[in-house]
């Protein structure tokens, strides 16, 4: 399989992916294991035999990592659900870690703006940044010139369609690329 193909391949396979957890998040409100630790161990396996080396299998693990780091820190401190962390996991696993952070990219890009919009629509948008602006500002200042931080309702997304945008748009710039190479 030449490394054009398999690249193919490996894009599709995130595109049943990416859709598949869309509808479960959709449904449910989660991402299953079913779906994303299969995703995580045919990543580097699929790697091995798509280039014949070991440098397909590590850029696959080194994609786990790098596309999980950022996403378990927010997990950490309460800002993401594990289905959602494993998802973009899954994602590295299988498209290793440089598309693996575009896709992370035009994702979060993708949710902002949603959440921008909900925001603005529900009138929320400025309590909500006032609120963290305060929440920053009492960080950086001594006790007494602290101020109590009035309770905005938290805002929740489902990041599972999201990441069908951010995979598509991977998806697409790559087909503008690839027909920019063999067209001319």
């Amino acid at each position: 399989m030449t490394l054009t193909t398999s690249i193919v391949f490996s894009e599709a396979l995130l595109g049943l992916l990416v859709l598949a957890a869309a509808v479960t998040d959709l449904r449910t409100g989660k991402i299953p294991n079913w779906l994303t630790l299969p995703a995580m161990v045919l990543g580097p396996v699929f790697w091995f035999f798509a280039r014949g080396d070991l440098i397909g299998p590590a850029e696959s693990v080194m994609g786990m990592f790098l596309c999980g780091l950022a996403p378990f820190m927010a997990y950490r401190a309460g800002g993401m659900p594990g289905g959602d962390l494993k998802l973009f996991v899954a994602v590295g696993a299988l498209v290793g870690p440089v598309y693996g952070i575009e896709v992370q990219f035009f994702t979060m890009v993708a949710a902002g703006i949603f959440g921008i919009g909900v925001l603005i629509y529900r009138g929320q948008f400025r309590a909500t940044f006032g609120q963290a602006w305060i929440r920053m500002r009492n960080k950086m200042v001594p006790e007494k010139w602290r101020r109590e931080v009035p309770e905005v309702e938290r805002l929740s997304v489902r990041i599972g369609p999201f990441v069908v945008v951010g995979a598509a748009l991977l998806i697409a710039e790559h087909t503008m690329l690839w027909k920019e190479v063999l067209v001319g």
